[in-house]
């Protein structure tokens, strides 16, 4: 069954110049509208942006492990290596103790890789906040900088291994040279 309606009733009239809420209704709650709208955006950026936090957080905590890993497959590939070298260049004895210091030196420069840097930047109303927010996580050694623009930009450098040929072979020529000598008084 259909019900009908009859449009032929005339609605109630406004007559032209009548206000139906006043200026400042209007105003107010345009202010109104205005200030929950920014809250909400507000509110929106803060959980959004938390949520990067967190994504951020967990990938460098995962590729800090992951670096670590190849760091210690990196030492454990080279060590049968300079094992055989060093048992064709040098005596048992002195070998033994070479590969030992030259094991440990591997291990020491593998661990000097700089972790990824991370830098966020953002307008100067947001800085507090996401500074809060790394507090939160634990991540202090993050860069915030100041930006000029609404958007918050969340930066990764990659990290990276400085080797300094000469100074690991000056120290690696001072080990033998120690070892070497030791030897030779171990023999008189």
């Amino acid at each position: 069954m259909f019900k009908l309606e009859s449009f032929s009733s005339q609605p109630e009239q406004i007559t032209p110049g009548e206000q139906v809420f006043s200026r400042d209704a209007v105003d107010q709650a345009y202010m109104d509208g205005y200030s929950a709208g920014q809250s909400d955006m507000r509110e929106a950026q803060l959980a959004e942006l938390s949520q990067a936090i967190t994504m951020l957080a967990a990938s460098l905590a995962d590729d800090e492990a992951r670096r670590a890993n190849l760091r210690a497959e990196a030492v454990a590939v080279l060590m049968p290596l300079l094992s055989e070298i060093l048992d064709v260049m040098a005596p048992v004895g002195v070998s033994q103790r070479l590969e030992q210091a030259l094991s440990a030196e591997l291990a020491r420069l593998a661990e000097r890789a700089a972790p990824l840097r991370a830098r966020i930047s953002c307008e100067q109303g947001l800085m507090a906040m996401v500074r809060d927010l790394l507090d939160r996580h634990g991540l202090d050694a993050i860069e915030i900088e100041q930006s000029q623009s609404a958007q918050v930009i969340i930066t990764l450098e990659g990290g990276r291994i400085e080797l300094d040929p000469e100074r690991t072979a000056a120290e690696i020529a001072a080990l033998i040279a120690e070892i070497t000598q030791e030897s030779a008084s171990w023999k008189h």
